[in-house]
């Protein structure tokens, strides 16, 4: 009978024994994990971060195109029109000589 008992008691221990090493595999793999996993998060936000930097300066050079030629168009038009003006000038100065003197 005392055998049996004996045998029970390292039966319950290994028993304890099994689940405290279970226990500190879930742990372990749970830290494993939680860190496979915050690596990916952390690359992830790299990714998404270097993904944005160069979305915001292909907008940003594009709109500094779009300014350049939206200037450069403003400044042809404004020679024409300083032309346009001079000429327009010109004619007006002429005209106020010739009523005044004539």
């Amino acid at each position: 009978m005392e055998h049996i008992i004996n045998e029970v008691i390292k039966i319950d221990e290994k028993a304890k024994e099994v689940k405290e090493n279970l226990e500190t595999k879930i742990e372990e793999n749970r830290e494993k994990l939680n860190k496979k996993l915050d690596d990916m998060e952390h690359k992830e936000i790299e990714r998404a971060e270097k993904e944005a930097s160069k979305k915001y300066n292909r907008i940003i050079n594009e709109g500094e195109e779009r300014v350049k030629g939206i200037l450069e168009v403003n400044k042809e038009k404004h020679n024409i029109l300083d032309r346009i003006f001079s000429i327009n000038r010109e004619k007006i100065v002429d005209n106020v000589f010739n009523e005044l003197f004539n």
